[in-house]
């Protein structure tokens, strides 16, 4: 900007001057005529300086002080600012198609321990051919219940398998999908807590009381395997 105000100054002072200064020349080139043929070069010469201003005022008036300077008035090819190009754009992008691909993120399920305990029914608990009958009923009867969590429990800490109970309801109670022992188990009646460890074939007892979903099998108080009978009347 101020570049082109300089410019405009100089160029207008250059083709006034240019033009006076071709004048004198013209003039006096015509009063000396008869000498030396000056009369003719000082023609010349002024009319090439008169051009020569005119073209400095010329450029020199582009950017004329009173004239609106890009720098001080909005021009229509002025860029916006960055991140903004779309309030200028009179024909924005429409939105693309809607994806309709795989999506990208699944909602979390509850954890289900049952391969867990099929696993534990058939190469630890009940593994081989004599429990062959006994592990396909008590894997038929898991089939019919919906539970997440099911738990074998054992007759005590020797891990013998008794029956497997599905982990449901509220309060929480353990009831019995198959085998033998209690039909319902509350929690307060679990004596010890088991985690079954696939890569090692075995059960390991878990110091922790409370039921949570890392455990797969439980044992109760040998009491409760011996109910006592009612007394017969004298």
């Amino acid at each position: 900007g101020d570049f082109g105000v300089l410019g405009g100054i100089l160029g207008k002072f250059r083709g006034n001057f240019g033009g006076f200064e071709g004048k004198i020349w013209a003039k006096f080139g015509g009063f000396g005529g008869n000498f030396w043929g000056f009369g003719v070069f000082g023609g010349i010469l002024g009319g090439l300086w008169g051009n020569f201003g005119g073209i400095l005022g010329f450029w020199g008036g582009v950017s004329d002080p009173l004239l609106p300077s890009p720098s001080r008035a909005g021009s229509p090819n002025r860029a916006p600012p960055p991140g903004r190009e779309w309030e200028h754009d009179p024909n924005p992008p429409s939105p693309g198609p809607e994806y309709t691909g795989p999506r990208l993120y699944k909602e979390p399920t509850a954890r289900s321990n049952r391969p867990l305990i099929q696993n534990a029914l058939a190469h630890c608990v009940l593994a081989g051919t004599p429990n062959a009958p006994l592990r396909a009923k008590v894997l038929q009867e898991m089939e019919q219940s919906s539970a997440q969590q099911l738990l074998i429990l054992f007759r005590d800490g020797g891990c013998q398998f008794r029956g497997v109970y599905a982990l449901g309801g509220i309060p929480p109670t353990l009831k019995r999908l198959s085998g033998s022992g209690p039909r319902s188990v509350p929690l307060p009646m679990v004596e010890a807590l088991y985690k079954y460890q696939s890569d090692q074939r075995r059960f390991c007892r878990l110091p922790a009381r409370t039921m949570s979903g890392s455990v797969d099998a439980f044992t109760i108080p040998g009491h409760l395997w011996h109910p006592k009978k009612p007394g017969t009347p004298k």
